[in-house]
């Protein structure tokens, strides 16, 4: 059951870029910010207000924080409703003591909230942290000099089956329903975000919602279809050990006052494996192959490492590193800072019980797929729409922005494997979730 669904998705988690190994990835060490939170008193959340907003709203209008602030938070998950489960909407504990006191949603209860507040954090135009291994593959400028970017910034392409084969190859070209469903999707997020930066609150509040609903539908994607058993819960049990059993250190973090040590409940824990893992059992179950010793001599050939929550991160990998700098930029009370030298430390930032940073950074990964677009030099960066006559690439402001991507030098930085179709069914699977979620 577990390996079935790490199928799905864990060929982008193979490494940050689709150009490194994982071990090289887990040897970068992230930027020596000691950002910990011992001793710490509990306070409220508090924000950067200053930060420059979509540039198309007239300055004379509020902010996108402030709008936000008028509108209502979400009470219904689409991605439940399609999967015919509850885990977005169903109440969990939240860790005042860090990250989750800085849910953006006042009274944070669910993962529907923490997802929200992720995407409405990411509304507001920001330079995008990104770090070594990124900015020279995909000929970016570095965070200091690159054009703010958001969920917001730039309108998203819509995309003909050329304009997607261009980026993924016709190899992993999803089907038509698939392309169709993009484009609607895409198509209407667009009309959202046209009024929303004229200062239509109501507009800015359909195009919030739009994206909660797709990041919910990639949740379920990611991680939360794994828990439909028993069986399911013991495997997410034995890969809470494992992790723990990685960082010895983060135990503290997950014990009650007399020593018991719990997995926060609905935070997934799974083992994963290079993609290729993945690709070799698949091929070895369509020939009849697959037995018990192949499947032991592939486990030794592919060693696993821990991953961790609602999007599937290893606090030990460099691809968590820009969500930390980001984070801990963006959030003034020091007891949600994240110390991201110390593995334990984003463990415990990833597996919070609010799911507060973990969404975060799945949401972040989405905006960062964006700002390799907007930000770019290399036109094999780029949607193909946004090339000019001549080859050359049209101004970062005048760009749109692809969800679809394909890592690697050149291409356009992506993390998750439903957005370049990694298994060639789960982009359909995805849109057939978010289809049904704009019900």
């Amino acid at each position: 059951m577990m390996m079935r669904r790490r199928i799905y998705t864990s060929v982008l988690s193979v490494s940050l870029l689709g150009l490194l190994s994982p071990a090289a990835e887990a040897a970068w060490p992230f930027k020596k910010k000691d950002h910990s939170n011992k001793n710490v008193p509990k306070a409220e959340p508090v924000y950067e207000d200053n930060l420059p907003v979509a540039q198309a709203i007239p300055v004379s209008l509020p902010s996108v924080h402030q709008q936000l602030a008028a509108i209502p938070a979400m009470t219904s998950a689409g991605a439940d409703s399609h999967n015919g489960r509850s885990h977005l909407i169903v109440n969990r504990q939240q860790d005042l003591s860090g990250v989750d006191a800085c849910a953006s949603i006042p009274g944070q209860k669910n993962f529907l909230n923490s997802i929200e507040g992720a995407v409405r954090m990411s509304l507001t135009d920001r330079q995008i942290e990104t770090n070594i291994h990124i900015d020279p593959p995909y000929g970016l400028p570095g965070t200091a000099n690159s054009q703010p970017v958001s969920l917001l910034s730039n309108p998203i392409c819509v995309q003909d089956a050329d304009q997607i084969a261009a980026i993924l190859g016709k190899e992993f070209l999803p089907d038509a329903k698939s392309i169709q469903s993009l484009k609607k999707f895409s198509e209407a997020s667009n009309a959202d975000r046209r009024l929303a930066l004229q200062g239509d609150t109501q507009a800015l509040a359909l195009f919030n919602r739009r994206m909660t609903q797709m990041m919910g539908c990639l949740s379920y994607e990611e991680s939360l279809n794994s828990f439909k058993s028993d069986e399911d819960e013991a495997a997410v049990e034995e890969g809470f050990q494992a992790a723990l059993k990685a960082m010895p250190d983060a135990k503290k973090f997950f014990a009650d006052s007399s020593g018991n040590v719990t997995r926060p409940s609905g935070v997934l824990f799974a083992e994963d494996r290079d993609g290729n893992f993945f690709n070799e059992i698949r091929a070895a179950k369509k020939n009849g192959m697959l037995t018990p010793d192949l499947l032991k001599s592939l486990k030794e050939k592919y060693k696993s490492w821990p991953v961790v929550g609602t999007y599937q991160f290893n606090p030990k990998f460099g691809n968590v590193g820009p969500c930390v700098d980001q984070w801990n930029k963006i959030v003034t009370n020091p007891a949600c800072k994240i110390n991201g030298s110390s593995p334990s430390d984003v463990m415990r930032a990833l597996a919070s019980p609010g799911q507060t940073f973990n969404t975060f950074c799945g949401v972040q990964k989405v905006v960062q797929a964006f700002n390799s677009q907007v930000n770019t030099n290399i036109p094999t960066g780029v949607d193909t729409s946004n090339l000019l006559p001549n080859g050359q690439i049209k101004a970062p402001q005048d760009r749109c922005v692809s969800l679809v991507a394909r890592s690697g030098a050149g291409r356009i930085y992506s993390h998750f494997g439903p957005w370049r179709n990694s298994v060639k069914d789960n982009m359909g699977k995805l849109m057939n979730c978010v289809s049904n979620s704009a019900k």
